[in-house]
């Protein structure tokens, strides 16, 4: 085998390769007779679509919303929205794909919120630039700009009119965010004991050794103790 390929095998990764099969729940299938498909109406499915090859399910959002753009204005991530069903459903979904060797992709939406989210009712200053600073801007038949009583200023909108659009590059924010330990997120299978690095030492310690081995060592970019 040639020392191309031994790369080629290294680099393989399974969402590169994967089969995806995108669900909007609403249109997708009714378990209760309501008229608008849920979580339940797709577990009878779930056989069907790994016959089909199906590696991933995406499942568009199905978070708490006002329904203003289809589920897109999300105003609780927390929660699944009423007419889709419960997180005991979601359980239920996920555990039936998993049995079946499938993996289940979440739809999240950052770029927008719902003003009827926590951040879109509290008051504080709007996610977006005063309108001010912008130029003029319409998205179909409306402005792009809506006017906000109680902060008196006018928050950005690309879809829905309720739907604020977030400023991620706000100059009076933070500048970036710190993830705690970061370096903890991913566990080697099985929970196998470090190396021996400091034979003088009792205890290991297997992380710092693992990341030296990994990326220190190869001289990765930004990496903090």
């Amino acid at each position: 085998m040639s020392s191309a390929l031994v790369f080629l095998e290294s680099e393989r990764k399974w969402w590169k390769e994967a089969v995806v099969y995108q669900i909007y729940p609403n249109s997708f299938k009714d378990s209760n007779g309501d008229g608008v498909g849920d979580l339940r109406g797709i577990l009878p499915k779930v056989d069907y679509m790994k016959d089909l090859g199906v590696d991933v399910v995406w499942l568009c959002p199905i978070y708490k919303s006002p329904w203003n753009d289809g589920g897109y204005d999300i105003s609780d991530y927390r929660e699944i929205n009423d007419n889709y069903g419960t997180l005991e459903d979601w359980e239920a979904l996920k555990d039936a794909l998993h049995e079946r060797g499938m993996k289940l992709l979440m739809d999240l939406v950052v770029n927008q919120t719902s003003s009827e989210s926590a951040a879109g009712t509290t008051g504080d200053r709007p996610p977006t630039t005063p309108v001010e600073s912008a130029i003029p801007l319409t998205i179909g038949s409306y402005s792009a700009w809506t006017y906000d009583e109680a902060t008196d200023e006018y928050f950005l909108t690309l879809f829905d009119k309720t739907q604020p659009v977030l400023n991620w590059t706000n100059p009076e924010g933070a500048d970036g965010f710190r993830i705690d330990v970061i370096n903890l997120i991913a566990k080697a299978d099985g929970y196998p004991d470090a190396d021996v690095a400091r034979p003088d030492q009792e205890y290991q310690h297997g992380v710092l050794h693992h990341a030296n081995q990994k990326c220190i060592a190869k001289s990765c970019p930004i990496t903090t103790p």
